[in-house]
């Protein structure tokens, strides 16, 4: 990060900003690096992650997978892996940008995405019983591509 402070309004910098909102570098508990309007961070895996998968914090610096059928805890995405990493393996985390992958080409253009349970992204709206919590994560843009931009949890009702 190249200025002296970053000012921003995510939910997800919660616990890294003051009450002004703002971020000092000093403050970031592991490297950040912006690219081409992309915001990627390292962590530590907590389990087997693999790229592509939609991860939570679960502790200070590590991450593990996101759940929407669990607990508003498990259904706070931080980002999605960009690669592929067992327990106590580094795992570079999207936080905001684009991800691709032949995988995401099931996706129509423009369509909203929602994580699934473990972690998995798909294009339908998560409903009760099966599910306890709707979380955006982005949105498709078409072929191989996702704009990962991420909401905070909604909890599903009866």
């Amino acid at each position: 990060i190249a200025s002296e402070f970053v000012t921003t309004s995510f939910f997800f910098f919660f616990f890294l900003t003051g009450p002004t909102g703002t971020i000092h570098p000093s403050l970031l508990p592991a490297i950040a690096q912006a690219k081409a309007a992309s915001l990627v961070i390292d962590r530590i895996a907590s389990g087997t992650i693999l790229r592509g998968d939609l991860v939570r914090a679960s502790t200070f610096n590590h991450v593990a997978i996101a759940d929407s059928a669990s607990t508003v805890e498990d259904a706070y995405v931080l980002g999605a892996a960009l690669n592929d990493a067992d327990d106590g393996e580094d795992v570079e985390v999207l936080i905001l940008g684009i991800i691709s992958d032949p995988i995401f080409s099931v996706f129509a253009v423009n369509s909203t995405l929602f994580l699934d349970e473990s972690g998995g992204v798909t294009d339908v709206r998560p409903t009760k019983p099966t599910k306890n919590y709707s979380t955006i994560i982005g949105k498709s843009l078409g072929g191989n591509e996702l704009l990962v931009n991420i909401f905070p949890p909604t909890q599903l009702s009866e």
